[in-house]
């Protein structure tokens, strides 16, 4: 009886160090997690994690992903039966260049999202401002704008219209997700940091993605991620309740791998400010 309590108590709570599986280097900031539930962490800088999946049932999933590595599974069933390996060892994905087709080489500039003008939507106070903070129960880990039947762009750069500060330096991830028959795909090839050293004239950060050569066709998913803990309620973004959250409706996840859930405040879709500098093709402008 004492041995069987070890082993349960010792299956429920993880703990582990990603490593890549040729160099056996450590791998930062991996999303870790139950696929499709509330149970889920990043690894530090180092590599090193840990996670108690005591509320997960034998028949879920635990993942492990990171940009550029093939994500790797395995069942809390056989974690239980059989034991935790540490470490765990996620191999790089090779990545096959996709042809484009572009009819016109002059591409015409275009702007889409929530403008931080969006973020004062109520007519009869001028001062008030719609916004959310960022992170906090129920959306901590993640949270993003959808840009749906946009056609085939090429995206030159992202800015996030934040309200306000409550830390010096904010240290965020961007992902970008392709969003085809209503499942998110990360289609980076490399992570992307950003870090913003804060202050009141530094509240719309820019950030050039023009050097990942990055087309993206009809519906993607723009988010920052909390990858490094940043405290609850750290920042706070611009959105608007009105048409601009219907057409460019937020998402969240509030771990690393659970499921994706449109924001909405009273049944109505809200739309965080952050907008997309994109170039399209002059002949097929949407």
């Amino acid at each position: 009886m004492i041995l069987f309590g070890s082993t349960t108590l010792h299956a429920q709570k993880l703990s582990g160090q990603v490593l890549e599986s040729d160099s056996k280097k450590s791998v930062s900031y991996v999303n870790i997690g139950i696929v499709g539930k509330d149970i889920g962490t990043v690894s530090d800088k180092s590599g090193k994690f840990n996670l108690n999946i005591s509320n997960a049932t034998n028949s879920d999933t635990l993942r492990f992903s990171y940009i550029g590595f093939e994500s790797y599974d395995i069942g809390v069933r056989s974690i239980r039966n059989y034991g935790f390996n540490n470490p765990v060892f996620i191999k790089e994905k090779l990545f096959e260049l996709d042809e484009i087709i572009i009819e016109s080489k002059k591409l015409i500039p275009k702007t889409l999202g929530v403008r931080k003008k969006d973020g004062y939507p109520i007519p009869l106070f001028k001062k008030a401002k719609t916004e959310i903070p960022f992170p906090q129960k129920n959306y901590r880990h993640e949270v993003g704008t959808l840009f749906r039947d946009v056609g085939l762009v090429y995206l030159d750069s992202v800015q996030v219209n934040f309200s306000e500060f409550a830390i010096d330096t904010v240290d965020l991830r961007i992902n970008i997700y392709s969003f085809i028959d209503g499942d998110f795909e990360n289609v980076l090839k490399e992570p992307v940091y950003i870090q913003i050293v804060t202050s009141k004239s530094n509240t719309s950060p820019v950030i050039d993605l023009s050097k990942l050569g990055l087309f993206l066709d009809q519906n993607f998913l723009i988010t920052i991620e909390n990858y490094k803990r940043i405290p609850n309620n750290s920042v706070k973004i611009f959105a608007n309740l009105k048409s601009k959250g219907y057409k460019f409706p937020t998402y969240y996840r509030s771990n690393s791998q659970s499921d994706w859930i449109n924001l909405k405040s009273k049944s109505r879709d809200f739309g965080i400010s952050i907008q997309a500098f994109l170039r399209q093709n002059q002949n097929n402008p949407k």
